[in-house]
């Protein structure tokens, strides 16, 4: 009897340590690796200069269009729901509360043309953020920076002259992004520039006051030095140790190239010096946390893993700010069952402006919401 119950259990133990290494194995596919990377380019520019500048060159006739780069190869998630690593968690949807009333109401930036250049950038892409007295909004056209009492626009710059020193193409800048951190009182911007090229470009601006009219160090970074693949999607995020970008990676040709996540010493950066941990192997569409605390060590970059499976995975960052450690987090679920299936072939009406001569924006024939923007949502 006493043999029989050693045989059963020594079985049981043989079962138990396979599912382990089963996870394991399962959760070892996904490697990301680190690298030290230096901007290739930087610069400082002042705000307002531009816009002053800007302000006096000849009104351009708004005659051109730029497509912003737009992947039709999207990332394709898992159809089928994946299996959840032992240890992960399922979160019940919370109670929601009313939302309330905005105090003040007004116009952040118009879609309009270009300043200098005349250029109509489709998709806008709309980002902003508010600061102390100021309210920082962009489109895939210009920068704008307005009154937060009164809305009043203070200044307007191009998004292709704000980058413009960095030696990009100021035509080809897209996807701004712009957070402010109240605890540095700091203004930290970031784009990609030159996609489905060679050139591209990560970009990253923070400035060197809480006015954001004042003066910026800008940097470039090279996402591919091979020269085979781009940078789209900057996800920016920040806490008191790190600003993080997380970036999703497309060939230029051919292929399936990994994801980067950059991972830049904030301390050092608020003094003049620039380090970049790249991580590369992340999911698509690893975001980084922006972070509202002065005390918090670690940074999260949650991302969504599969629809059909309503599950995600929460990334940390810990460490020193020289030294960050980026760990994979196991899958979880965010509730009990209720999968989205993602959406095949265009869906949806897109809106455009209808009418004659620069501001006519609507195709011949409509055209549905792109399935990856579907997915994105």
């Amino acid at each position: 009897m006493q043999r029989n119950q050693n045989y059963l259990f020594k079985r049981m133990l043989l079962s138990v340590l396979i599912l382990t290494l089963f996870h394991l194995f399962s959760f070892a596919q996904q490697r990301v690796e680190r690298s030290i990377e230096r901007p290739v380019k930087s610069a400082v520019v002042n705000f307002q200069q531009m816009a002053e500048v800007e302000a006096l060159l000849p009104r351009p006739p708004i005659n051109r269009k730029s497509f912003i780069p737009n992947e039709n190869a999207e990332h394709q998630e898992p159809v089928m729901p994946p299996k959840l690593d032992p240890n992960s968690t399922v979160t019940a949807n919370r109670v929601t509360v009313v939302s309330p009333s905005p105090s003040l109401n007004f116009e952040g930036v118009p879609d309009g043309p270009q300043t200098g250049s005349g250029f109509w950038n489709i998709p806008p892409d709309t980002y902003g953020a508010v600061g102390l007295d100021k309210v920082f909004v962009q489109v895939n056209n210009n920068y704008r920076i307005l009154n937060k009492t009164t809305g009043a626009q203070l200044s307007v710059v191009s998004i292709e002259t704000f980058w413009n020193s960095l030696g990009v193409d100021g035509d080809n800048v897209f996807d701004p992004r712009v957070v402010y951190d109240p605890y540095n009182n700091r203004w930290i911007v970031a784009a990609v520039s030159n996609g489905s090229n060679a050139a591209s470009r990560v970009l990253l601006g923070i400035s060197q006051t809480h006015d954001p009219q004042g003066n910026y160090n800008l940097y470039s970074f090279d996402p591919d030095p091979g020269t085979a693949n781009w940078a789209d999607y900057p996800m920016l995020g920040f806490n008191k140790n790190w600003i993080a970008i997380g970036i999703n990676m497309f060939p230029i040709a051919a292929g399936s190239p990994p994801n980067r996540f950059y991972v830049i010493d904030y301390p050092a950066l608020r003094n003049g010096t620039v380090t970049s941990t790249v991580f590369t192997g992340t999911q698509f569409c690893t975001h980084p946390a922006e972070t509202y605390s002065a005390t918090e060590n670690t940074l999260y970059a949650p991302n969504h893993f599969s629809s059909a499976g309503a599950s995600y995975q929460l990334n940390t960052i810990t460490g020193t700010p020289a030294v960050p450690v980026f760990t994979v987090g196991g899958l979880n679920s965010r509730t009990t069952g209720g999968g989205w299936l993602q959406q095949s072939g265009n869906i949806g009406p897109q809106t455009c402006v209808n009418g004659a001569g620069p501001i006519f924006t609507c195709p011949g024939t409509l055209v549905g919401v792109d399935v990856g923007d579907a997915y994105k949502r």
